[in-house]
């Protein structure tokens, strides 16, 4: 790798390398000089991006809600039935959840230890109430327009996004070679049948 690299081209060099081992090994088995070794960077120059595993952890992280948030912000905008807005919103976090497992490992490690982690806790949130946001809008259009039945918006939007955490969990289990087998479009259609008036 050019030590003559622009800096954010760097950064995102060493972002990938320590995504695939994040996803190989876990948070807690993966040190900085596995990164190092990964990255082919310098020890020094891993550092000058990011001061720590978990400053580097939490950025890949962002790097998924940031990522979440460019599949879904733009499905509660769209002109459309607001059925059709949730099923692009579950089928759009699914298609992001098979092209990046590498990231999908990430956010669901960070699931686990937010509990613990008061800067991984407001990281998870961030990511869960950017989908959130999107779920409440569509589904207050949909109960407005009477397409979907009326029922308290908050603990549904609240049990979508369970529904959601606990299918991308489960996504995390399944070997590599598997991975299609998560139907995110038949998810959608079995939620759309209990909202559906």
């Amino acid at each position: 790798m050019s030590h003559h690299q622009p800096k954010e081209l760097r950064k995102a060099e060493i972002l990938e390398a320590a995504a695939r081992c994040f996803a190989r090994s876990g948070y807690h088995q993966t040190t900085m000089d596995v990164v190092v070794q990964e990255s082919c960077l310098s020890k020094g120059a891993l550092y000058w991006h990011f001061k720590s595993k978990q400053t580097l952890f939490t950025a890949l992280v962002a790097q998924w809600h940031d990522q979440v948030l460019a599949a879904i912000s733009r499905e509660d905008q769209v002109e459309r039935r607001p059925a059709d807005g949730l099923r692009a919103v579950l089928v759009s976090i699914g298609r992001l959840a098979t092209a990046r497992r590498d990231l999908l490992r990430v956010y669901v490690d960070c699931l686990a230890m937010a509990g613990r982690d008061p800067a991984l806790a407001a990281a998870a949130k961030e990511v869960r109430e950017a989908i959130g946001a999107t779920v409440r809008a569509l589904l207050n259009r949909g109960m407005a327009m009477g397409a979907f039945r009326h029922i308290s918006v908050e603990p549904l939007a609240w049990h979508i996004q369970a529904m959601i955490d606990g299918t991308l969990l489960a996504a995390h289990g399944i070997p590599d070679g598997e991975r299609d087998t998560v139907n995110w479009n038949a998810i959608a259609n079995a939620l759309l049948e209990m909202l559906e008036v």
